[in-house]
């Protein structure tokens, strides 16, 4: 610490020198730091300032120290400074010099930080949504100090992609709940930093968060898709049907043709079911129509089950008591209600849930384990995405994990007429 604390910061020749990096070059000021972070050809550097919080006994709080650190304003690498927002070293210095974070603590003022942008985003987004932010944003040491002590424009992108990490939890069997959780964290704190950045007030620069990957890149690259067991989904499904019958149906639907859940399957009619070539037309898909969803020998006998009785080829497949069809909107706490108290009642304190505990599983689990099964079964990948509804490469991405896994077994079990050995040679 002791060279960086005596850079020569004083003129542009000797910052110029200076290694590009996100560290800012120090040197002391009193008992402060002035921090500069020079950065690529072109652009200015930064400065600011930095002070160790001690205890009342002046010790320090951890080992490495805990700090509070305040953006002043650009180098006068490029344009000349004017005092303001364009500061000389001198002009660096002096601001430096006479920053008191405590006071500042007492008064409000000073660098706009995440924690004043959190706070300010209670009054726009609501308590919940604020309580959130102050749990998964606010409790969160990032270094030396609290994540929500860090001004806005000093953020950098590998912070909150880090902070958005840690929201996601690797277990294969929660990585799917969590990642949906993380959605809805990220979501929140996203509009508090455009909140932030609108108000032009809070003097708030840097956008770094609008950088970051989509959330949904994050979950396919490499992460395990949750669904169920064979056995799993199974037990579900006659549990499902112990409470609301309709509704098991909805869900052994999907299990049975890995369509997507709601209108995909619940714009489909008894006319659409073709028992004699085994398969059923899905008129409405995200991806276009798809004719020829083929059936099992067991889907089959579930989908003639369904239309038993019922002569009129534009009658719902999927039908309520009344016989009227489902629907996403009106029938959703229904569906959900079902769900949640047949997984729990499978799968007990295995259940997906996100990080606060909360129950996260969706109808889509059962698309999922289509997909899966089917390709562990040996069914080709084209066929799975012809099926489903997808593209190869789409498939491939996500469910990643499942054709890896199913590769290895087919080589595993060719190997040996393969006449491959491996041999260790003699030294």
């Amino acid at each position: 610490m002791a060279n960086r604390a005596t850079t020569d910061l004083v003129t542009t020749k000797a910052r110029d020198k200076l290694e590009v990096r996100a560290k800012p070059h120090y040197t002391s000021v009193g008992a402060k730091l002035l921090g500069y972070t020079r950065k690529g050809a072109g652009e200015a550097g930064v400065w600011n300032v930095r002070e160790e919080i001690k205890g009342a006994d002046g010790k320090r709080l951890k080992a490495g120290g805990v700090y509070k650190q305040k953006f002043l304003g650009f180098a006068d690498d490029i344009e000349a400074a004017n005092g303001i927002d364009i500061l000389s070293f001198e002009q660096a210095r002096r601001e430096a010099a006479k920053w008191d974070y405590k006071q500042e603590a007492a008064t409000g003022t000073g660098a706009y930080t995440l924690r004043k942008a959190i706070e300010a985003h209670k009054h726009h987004a609501g308590e919940k949504a604020y309580s959130g932010l102050v749990y998964n944003v606010l409790r969160v040491v990032e270094g030396r100090e609290q994540l929500g002590d860090i001004a806005i424009n000093l953020l950098k992108a590998s912070q909150l992609l880090k902070l958005r990490q840690s929201w996601i939890n690797t277990d294969p069997k929660k990585v799917g709940a969590s990642t949906r959780s993380a959605l809805r964290k990220w979501k929140d704190l996203n509009s508090c930093l455009e909140q932030a950045f609108k108000n032009k007030e809070n003097g708030v620069t840097v956008t770094v968060w609008r950088d970051l990957p989509k959330m949904n890149q994050e979950r396919n690259d490499g992460a395990r898709v949750v669904n169920f067991s064979t056995e799993e989904v199974v037990a579900i499904i006659a549990a499902a049907r112990a409470i609301d019958s309709p509704v098991a149906d909805y869900f052994e639907l999907l299990y049975r043709t890995g369509a997507r859940p709601g209108v995909e399957v619940m714009s489909l009619t008894v006319g659409d079911f073709n028992a004699k070539l085994g398969g059923i037309s899905i008129r409405k898909g995200k991806t276009g129509p798809r004719p020829g969803v083929g059936l099992d020998d067991d889907g089959v006998a579930f989908c003639t089950r369904l239309v038993a009785g019922r002569t009129a080829t534009t009658a719902p497949l999927l039908a309520r008591e009344d016989g009227s069809k489902f629907d996403t909107v009106n029938d959703y706490k229904r569906i959900t209600r079902v769900l949640d108290a047949a997984v729990v009642q499978v799968l007990g304190e295995n259940a997906p849930k996100d990080d606060d505990g909360n129950l996260v599983v969706v109808p889509y689990a059962f698309r999922h384990t289509f997909i899966s099964r089917r390709i562990e079964d040996g069914m080709d990948i084209a066929l799975v995405a012809k099926q489903c509804g997808n593209s190869v490469k789409e498939i491939e991405k996500t469910y990643a994990h499942v054709t890896f896994d199913a590769l290895s077994r087919a080589m595993k079990k060719s190997a040996p007429q393969s006449g491959i050995r491996l041999v260790k040679e003699a030294a």
